[in-house]
């Protein structure tokens, strides 16, 4: 295992209604802070420690799980 001083999250995996609209964003975003994308298909994208696909169609918002914070 590889330790990354800083890091707060390890890996993060959203599902998203609108890939195509996520892509854009977060590209834009991380082409800010020089993150590329190392893998992209028509189902899904990832950078770094994030991967992004598309919620199963039919799923709805309250079959998602939300976590907050403790603090």
């Amino acid at each position: 295992m590889e330790f990354h001083k800083g890091r707060l999250f390890d890996h993060v995996h959203l599902r998203v209604q609108d890939l195509d609209a996520s892509k854009r964003f977060y590209r834009a975003v991380l082409d800010v802070l020089s993150v590329p994308f190392f893998s992209e298909s028509p189902h899904h994208f990832s950078a770094d420690e994030l991967f992004v696909d598309r919620v199963d169609p039919g799923t709805r918002s309250s079959d998602s799980v939300v976590m907050k914070p403790a603090f």
